[in-house]
């Protein structure tokens, strides 16, 4: 615990590098410490958040890797997949896979992916309900950044699914920025 002696008008976000649970597994977690909700109870924004990352992992991981990997967890603290139980998945605990917001289910279906949007519940240590269902974006040589499974043979790219989750969330998004560099 750091205190933090003024306002935070966005979001504070804290990171750990250290021992998680050495070679494999998890690479990293993360997710919102503090976060602003609504006059319903539901969370709608966060304030602090932290990161975690395992020293072991990364030392076996290229820069590019890490920096996916960090992207990864950023998203967690925005709130995808940590807020989603509370507002998109509601019922994924009590085994509904179904992602229920309307912005990215409607993405899913304008990119012609097979089936319904689902979120991970596998059970897997911080994969349940918090990621997509890594069968949702089931491709040979890319993967979607918030599937819970990390592969270094695979792009990990942010599809309009993941903006449009965000938007689903609450934050305004822009569906025509791209990055200059393609992973």
């Amino acid at each position: 615990t750091v205190p933090v002696n003024r306002d935070v008008d966005d979001i504070l976000i804290a990171y750990y590098v250290g021992q998680v649970d050495g070679l494999g597994n998890v690479l990293g977690y993360a997710g919102p410490v503090v976060a602003r909700f609504d006059e319903n109870g539901m969370p709608v924004g966060t304030i602090s958040a932290i990161m975690v990352f395992d020293a072991v992992d990364f030392a076996q991981l290229t820069m590019d890797d890490v920096e996916l990997i960090i992207l990864h967890e950023m998203a967690h603290t925005l709130g995808l997949g940590t807020h989603w139980p509370y507002k998109c998945g509601v019922n994924c605990n009590k085994g509904d896979q179904s992602y229920t917001c309307p912005l990215a289910a409607a993405k899913y279906r304008e990119l012609g992916l097979r089936g319904s949007l689902l979120l991970a519940n596998d059970g897997g240590q911080g994969s349940r309900c918090g990621h997509w269902d890594e069968d949702s974006f089931l491709f040979s040589d890319w993967s979607e950044l918030m599937t819970p499974f990390f592969d270094r043979n695979k792009e990990q790219l942010i599809t309009a699914v993941t903006v449009a989750a965000l938007e689903d969330l609450s934050y305004k998004v822009d569906y025509k920025a791209r990055s200059e560099e393609r992973r």
